[in-house]
């Protein structure tokens, strides 16, 4: 890696910045294979509770099965889908 060409930058936890908003909310992810981590761990936190509407665009990645199993779980528990 070449460290001449690099900038610092602060990140933020997207899901206590999500806690703190009063209000309606609705989120476009576009995140190039990270949407699986993020609604992970949107939905451990319970900030995925918060948004009325979710847009996704899912990358498609070989999950492996707990992970994906894990990742069901969480959002049907949030959303009560009925299906995969």
């Amino acid at each position: 890696m070449d460290r001449r060409n690099t900038e610092v930058v602060k990140t933020i936890d997207v899901a206590q910045f999500v806690l703190k908003i009063n209000g309606r909310l609705v989120m476009k992810m576009d995140v190039e294979g990270s949407e699986y981590e993020l609604l992970k761990h949107l939905a451990r936190t319970n900030a995925l509770k918060r948004f009325d509407s979710i847009s996704v665009n899912f990358m498609l990645i070989r999950l492996n099965g707990d992970i994906l199993n894990m990742l069901w779980s969480s959002l049907n528990s949030i959303f009560g889908a009925t299906t995969k």
